[in-house]
């Protein structure tokens, strides 16, 4: 019954502190960051899912599906 209210999001949920701004700042001007390598890149992509995405943890990054983003190229074939 607990697990089931806890994964319905019923329980009382200990919020983490934001990430500051600076610590952000930080990240995108670091080479962890740097979208002209594949590392870089491939950090960047998955912090900004996170962000954006996955509010409440990892809870729903295990129910999204590949069919719930669209991703779109510009003229030069470049994502956007």
């Amino acid at each position: 019954m607990c697990k089931r209210i806890s994964t319905e999001g019923k329980s009382n949920v200990q919020q983490k502190r934001p990430i500051d701004t600076e610590d952000i700042k930080k990240l995108y001007s670091s080479l962890a960051f740097d979208i002209n390598t594949q590392t870089g890149l491939l950090n960047m992509v998955c912090f900004e899912l996170c962000m954006h995405f996955f509010r409440r943890g990892r809870d729903n990054q295990r129910e999204m599906k590949v069919d719930m983003i669209e991703f779109h190229s510009d003229d030069k074939g470049l994502y956007l």
